[in-house]
């Protein structure tokens, strides 16, 4: 098989799991978000909350403009799978759930 139909064969197979999780709405930046803070929610001992500065400097979002990353954060807030500590109103996230 060719690189390439190999790589569409996985794409079609990401875009299945991201419709069975529900991600299949989310922007690619929200994608990538999600992803970091699962990943390094995953290494947590404690309470599971990331630092901001974790998540972008995650290889998945360090290339995300600022702007853009803050939209997406506030967007993933607003859609109910991140959350803050309770006193807290930024900087510490984890994913819902």
């Amino acid at each position: 098989m060719k690189d390439i139909e190999r790589y569409a064969e996985l794409l079609r197979d990401l875009r299945d799991m991201e419709d069975d999780i529900g991600l299949s709405d989310y922007t690619a930046t929200e994608k990538n978000i999600i992803s970091a803070i699962a990943q390094l929610q995953f290494k947590k001992d404690s309470n599971g909350y990331v630092a901001s500065k974790e998540i972008k400097a995650h290889e998945l979002c360090s290339d995300v403009p600022n702007p853009s990353y803050f939209r997406a954060l506030k967007n993933l807030l607003s859609r109910g799978l991140l959350t803050l500590p309770a006193d807290r109103k930024k900087g510490l996230y984890r994913i819902e759930g």
